[in-house]
C-alpha cells in the first residue's frame, strides 16, 4: 500500500499584506515574517528571485503555500501575476 500525498496548493491573497522579516530570506532559502501578530515561515513567490531580504525590512505578503508566506521583497517589485490578481 503507498501513501499519496497532495501537493501543495498556492493561494494568493486578495489583498497584498504587509509583513516585517524576523529571519532573512535568501534566494531558494526559506525564512521567518511576522504578518497578522505571528510569526510564520517565508520564501520568495517568485522562485527565481535572486534578492535578500534582512531582519526588519518590510517584505509584500502575497499568498501562501501550506502555512509558509510567500513574499515578495519590495512592494514595487511584485510579480506581475499578484499586480493583476490584487490591483
Amino acid at each position: 500500500m503507498f501513501a499519496t500525498i497532495a501537493p501543495e496548493t498556492i493561494e494568493l491573497f486578495h489583498q497584498i499584506g504587509l509583513g516585517s522579516v524576523e529571519e532573512a530570506i535568501y534566494p531558494k532559502c526559506p525564512g521567518r515574517v511576522y504578518f497578522q501578530a505571528t510569526y510564520w515561515p517565508a520564501e520568495f513567490f517568485d522562485p527565481d528571485c535572486q534578492e535578500t531580504v534582512l531582519p526588519g525590512d518590510p517584505v509584500a505578503v502575497i499568498g501562501r503555500s501550506g502555512i509558509t508566506l510567500l513574499v515578495a521583497p519590495r512592494v514595487n517589485r511584485l510579480p506581475k501575476r499578484a499586480q493583476i490578481n490584487n490591483g
